[in-house]
């Protein structure tokens, strides 16, 4: 199932933390807050999280240690390519209330853990690609929800807006300039996301401390083509348009179409 809007998204965590739902997969391209969000939701939950690079073993263990709480694996690529990991998922996400999970290995590595137990709590799993060959972990997929969260550029500029009027380390007016220069330039970059925005205030902060200009180091990591980085520079550079045009390669129209661009 693919949405495209924070507030849906919401509403699918929402229900899996009141047990409406059993298992919930939300994958999205990275950097579009749904780690967070998901922090954010579970802040008075009692849960067990698991992230990436977690042995199968490690994984079973801590799943019997926190056997009363909700589950969520983020950020778990690697995790869904290993098969006895995958063997534990669809054990804990049987559509059953109950669910027997089952480790045989030696007994020394298991220590004071069983090699079998019943859970019945929720699964939550986010990442950014559920792929694969495995018909295992496929089977993962068939037993819950899966959502594919696709943000229009319009909801992501928009929880661009919402980190911005947050964000504690900049003046509001210096965080609106970083803001403009991505909101102005959105159909061009390639990755919107919020991490594209917290590089903005970075790098203002940084440039700020050292004051030189920081806005073509900016246009470069939003990877946009070379005239708007060259404009940039050209407006640090020279007083007069006069000046600028003399080093401009294209077009005068060119030019100003560009200048108006960087004048946000």
């Amino acid at each position: 199932m693919e949405i495209n809007n924070y507030e849906k998204l919401e509403i699918f965590i929402d229900r899996w933390i009141s047990g409406t739902i059993d298992l919930l997969i939300i994958e999205s391209e990275p950097g579009l807050g749904k780690t967070e969000l998901v922090k954010r939701k579970l802040k008075e939950v009692s849960h067990l999280a698991i992230n990436n690079h977690i042995t199968p073993l490690a994984n079973y263990k801590q799943l019997y240690h926190n056997r009363d709480k909700v589950v969520w694996f983020d950020d778990v690529y690697y995790v869904l390519l290993n098969k006895l990991n995958i063997a534990t998922l669809k054990q804990l996400c049987e559509t059953t209330q109950n669910k027997k999970l089952c480790y045989h290995t030696k007994a020394e590595l298991l220590g004071d853990v069983p090699a079998e137990f019943t859970k019945i709590s929720k699964v939550l799993i986010t990442c950014n690609a559920v792929e694969g060959k495995n018909p295992h972990l496929r089977a993962v997929k068939d037993r819950g929800f899966h959502i594919k969260f696709v943000p229009t550029r319009q909801e992501v500029i928009a929880k661009l807006q919402e980190v911005t009027n947050n964000y504690p380390l900049l003046e509001q007016k210096e965080k609106e300039e970083v803001l403009n220069i991505i909101e102005y330039n959105s159909q061009n970059i390639k990755s919107l996301s919020l991490r594209t925005l917290i590089k903005g205030f970075q790098l203002y902060s940084f440039y700020k401390l050292k004051n030189v200009d920081w806005k073509e180091d900016f246009l470069k990591e939003l990877d946009l083509n070379e005239k708007l980085a060259r404009m940039n520079s050209l407006l640090v550079k020279y007083d007069s348009d006069i000046d600028r045009l003399k080093e401009w390669d294209w077009s005068r129209q060119s030019f100003y179409n560009y200048k108006k661009m960087l004048e946000v």
